[in-house]
């Protein structure tokens, strides 16, 4: 028989994942345009008018006014930027504000909110960014004693993430173990990635709601919301190895790569997402957004060995070499029609690293005697990463696979 395991990615779907239209731009003004405010009130400049008047009137006299207007208006304040643009709600970010003249009676507000100045020079404030209750655009506003000047839309708070997931995905190999597979499956890798909204789905949950149980036919009942950068390809750079290079897949709003090799897959490292960089958003980095396991051994079932082990759906116990040494073990059981052409029940399972599991009798609808049972055991560790522009957790999960096949009684 001839499997091939469908890539991590199509458990999404089932996710109703929609694009966050305002995803799209974080509120990125451009520095070589300073808004600059010139009202009459604030002007940008001193005037210099010179008239020269030549009336010619009928009583033949012949006027020649020569008039020099010169204002004194002081120079208005005005913002350049503000770096970085953006911050979480959270608020208490780092934010220096260029432009000028500043003095040390500035204040800044963040919409309608006061910042904390920590420092102030001419043409310098450093603050921190006041909490805002909501994501989206704001004004940004300096004020002193003489004069005061505003960055339309300068600043853009994203919705805080701290605690939360911001990044959800998988760098998966698959080793197929025993001697029933056919000779035409080979180890592959697969991997893919999103940059979420903040949410408290994580990839265990794409397994089964609770950790350490098992579900039959399970699918997430929690709609995901992700980020659509606009930009079409994403690297990684491995601790070794070839950088990996993803492609934007529109379909399932991911960053993702069908087939990897085994030198793409490197056991016990670690992955640096390079700048991703576009026109809509801040060019940014996550280091750690990956780390992968080692190799391990399933050995109950002993799917490894020369003959297929029996298994019973009453006493159906999993077992795996090096336990603790992941965050957590992911399981999938498929058994095959007679036929070995369809999967009748899938059963998944999220598991605590701890070596050893049995799967409940009560989760099975459809077991039958002398079938094809196919066995995946993957344990799974979690990148340490967080994402810089909300401050995320990664969930990307880099797992090892071990992959078999039994036959129930």
């Amino acid at each position: 028989m001839n499997r091939t395991p469908p890539p991590t990615a199509s458990l999404l779907p089932s996710l109703a994942m929609l694009t966050l239209a305002s995803a799209c731009s974080f509120g990125i003004y451009d520095p070589d345009h300073p808004y600059t405010p010139d009202t009459g009130v604030l002007d940008s400049g001193a005037d210099a008018d010179t008239d020269a008047d030549a009336d010619a009137d009928a009583d033949a006299d012949a006027d020649g006014d020569s008039d020099t207007d010169a204002d004194s208006d002081a120079d208005g304040l005005s913002i350049v930027s503000v770096t970085p643009d953006y911050g979480t709600t959270a608020g208490n970010a780092q934010v220096v504000i260029k432009g000028g003249p500043f003095d040390s009676t500035a204040s800044v507000r963040f919409g309608g909110s006061a910042a904390t100045v920590d420092s102030v020079t001419s043409n310098e404030i450093h603050v921190h960014t006041p909490s805002a209750s909501a994501e989206g655009a704001v004004d940004v506003k300096v004020s002193t004693s003489a004069s005061s000047g505003t960055l339309t839309s300068g600043f853009y708070y994203l919705e805080d993430a701290t605690g939360r997931t911001g990044v959800l995905g998988s760098i998966g190999w698959y080793h197929y173990v025993g001697s029933a597979w056919d000779t035409s499956v080979q180890d592959e890798g697969t991997a893919w990635y999103t940059f979420t909204a903040p949410t408290d789905l994580t990839y265990a949950k794409l397994w089964t709601s609770t950790m350490d149980t098992c579900a039959s036919g399970y699918t997430t009942s929690a709609s995901l919301y992700y980020y659509d950068y606009g930009v079409a390809t994403a690297t990684w750079n491995g601790s070794s190895g070839p950088p990996l290079n993803f492609g934007w897949d529109a379909t399932y709003g991911q960053y993702s790569i069908a087939s990897l090799t085994n030198t793409q897959f490197v056991q016990n490292g670690t992955y640096d997402q390079a700048t991703l960089s576009g026109t809509d958003f801040p060019p940014f980095s996550m280091p750690n957004i990956a780390r992968t396991p080692g190799s391990f051994t399933v050995n109950t079932p002993n799917i490894g060995g020369g003959t297929v082990p029996n298994v019973s759906k009453s006493a159906l116990s999993l077992g795996w070499t090096t336990a603790g040494t992941g965050d957590f073990i992911v399981v999938d059981l498929a058994l095959l029609s007679a036929d070995t052409s369809t999967i009748v029940e899938d059963v998944s399972c999220a598991l605590n690293d701890d070596g050893s599991f049995t799967v409940p009798s009560s989760v099975w609808h459809s077991w039958a005697a002398s079938r094809y049972l196919l066995v995946t055991v993957g344990r799974a560790t979690l990148g340490t990463g967080k994402v810089p522009y909300n401050n995320g957790d990664s969930q990307v999960a880099g797992i090892y696979f071990v992959a078999g096949v039994a036959r129930t009684q």
